[in-house]
């Protein structure tokens, strides 16, 4: 009788345990992560010498995906960029200077 007892509190030990969230949440939050860099990945190819939009975008999200493509970065601030030197859509060339303003 003590065995099927102490298999029950054991199961409902393991299945309400702390550890087990975090190891969910952990997967949930690397979901998050991939697809984040799934967009970067795809903005980075799509913007090969067309100058993106990166009003919105966190600093270092901007000054990575610029610099992958060439340019040169100079960046005011920090935080979320709020201004671009070179409007989106514009074709540019490597070493270009672009100059960000973030707050």
């Amino acid at each position: 009788m003590a065995g099927p007892v102490l298999k029950d509190m054991a199961q409902k030990i393991y299945t309400s345990n702390y550890i087990t969230s975090e190891v969910d949440n952990s997967e949930l939050k690397d979901s998050i992560i991939d697809t984040k860099f799934d967009e970067y990945i795809k903005d980075s190819e799509k913007y090969i010498s067309i100058m993106p939009n990166v009003v919105g975008k966190p600093v270092m999200d901007a000054i990575s995906l610029l610099e992958n493509m060439k340019l040169t970065v100079q960046c005011k601030g920090n935080g979320i960029i709020t201004e671009q030197s070179i409007q989106a859509g514009t074709k540019v060339k490597p070493k270009n200077n672009v100059v960000l303003k973030a707050e």
